[in-house]
């Protein structure tokens, strides 16, 4: 049986295929400038300007992947459009349970999609550490305190989550919101234990200090180029693999969507944009990055923290975790130049209230 046809595509949808398609002349040339000037440098600006050309040739070579496969995506038509369907509840209170939602069922769902990812990321960490006290056993390598916040917050929420929702009869958006601050509230404070018995060997910075609103500044741009990108080429990825359709998951977007009231909503901004980024960055920018980059190139360190940070948004946001990925690494790029929380904490916190606040006007998060 042929695959679904994808729908006839608004003016707005077609823009999404064929900005990028039309931006690579434009990076490519940008690559080629970058490339000539390497020519004739000015002393000590050699490896400066090498450096500049080579990633405007990995950015010229990443558009043209992602246009490949948009116009592949759309010449081939196949179903799943380049987007997510937006999710529709209108309960009256953020506590009236929602229907199709069994919370035994449900607990045993999150449990698996929960525990494999937070699993897989310990694993990860906990190898890093073991190959740092191994290789300079004379370290305290207090860093890897991590650990237990780590393994520990995300069964917390999920246990708070699942006793709300047996004492309160059934699953809804307020249940989710209370697991989401149990596991804030265990990250926020293990974290910071972890951080201030480690504070020795958390001070890192990669090269010259930039002030918190630059690096903020900068690390915005950062975020929306990197982001842009990587979610185009996985939803390009999504429309033209329908075996992938049932990987996605819209946890997140059943917690935001729909009409709360002004309680429910005041509940989602506290989770969404108060606790939760103070909270993750505490942990994986104020402890898990600094530990990591003190047993490794920072350049890696950033990179690995950037997994273990998408791996645990694996059961709320599915196969786009990868975008939480993608800021992560933005933000761990923040707190590295700006040898604080501040800037990391800041882009966190804007990014989650834009997120929240284009879902509740009709567009579709992340």
């Amino acid at each position: 049986m042929d695959p679904p046809r994808t729908p006839e595509r608004s003016f707005h949808s077609e823009l999404v295929v064929l900005v990028p398609v039309f931006l690579v002349p434009v990076t490519w040339w940008l690559a080629l400038r970058a490339h000539r000037a390497t020519r004739s440098p000015q002393e000590g600006e050699l490896q400066e300007r090498v450096t500049r050309a080579r990633r405007f040739t990995l950015l010229a070579v990443l558009d043209t992947l992602i246009a490949s496969l948009l116009l592949i995506a759309k010449l081939d038509g196949h179903a799943a459009p380049l987007g997510q369907p937006r999710v529709e509840l209108e309960p009256t209170s953020p506590f009236e349970p929602l229907l199709g939602f069994d919370c035994g069922e449900f607990w045993r769902d999150e449990l698996v999609m929960t525990l494999l990812p937070v699993l897989v990321g310990c694993a990860c960490v906990a190898a890093v550490w073991l190959r740092s006290k191994w290789r300079e056993p004379h370290r305290a390598a207090r860093w890897g305190l991590v650990l237990l916040p780590l393994g520990l917050a995300p069964m917390t929420g999920l246990a708070a989550g699942h006793a709300a929702c047996v004492s309160l009869g059934g699953w809804s958006v307020g249940v989710g919101l209370l697991g989401v601050l149990a596991q804030g509230f265990v990250m926020l404070a293990l974290g910071g234990m972890a951080m201030w018995l480690a504070r020795p060997e958390l001070r890192v910075v990669v090269g010259p200090v930039l002030g918190a609103e630059r690096t903020t500044a900068l690390g915005a741009l950062v975020m929306l180029s990197g982001l842009a990108r990587v979610a185009l080429l996985v939803f390009s990825l999504w429309s033209l693999v329908p075996e992938l359709h049932g990987i996605n998951d819209a946890g997140i977007e059943v917690i935001l969507a729909g009409q709360h009231g002004v309680a429910g909503r005041a509940l989602v901004l506290l989770a969404a944009v108060g606790i939760a980024p103070v909270a993750e960055e505490v942990l994986f920018r104020g402890v898990l990055l600094p530990g990591l980059a003190q047993s490794m190139d920072a350049r890696v360190a950033l990179f690995i923290s950037s997994i273990v940070f998408a791996l645990f948004h694996v059961p709320s946001h599915g196969l786009a975790a990868v975008l939480p990925g993608v800021l992560g690494y933005a933000f761990g790029w923040a707190r590295l130049r700006s040898g604080g929380l501040a800037a990391p904490i800041a882009l966190h916190m804007a990014n989650n209230l834009l997120v929240t606040l284009l879902t509740w006007t009709g567009g579709s998060g992340t």
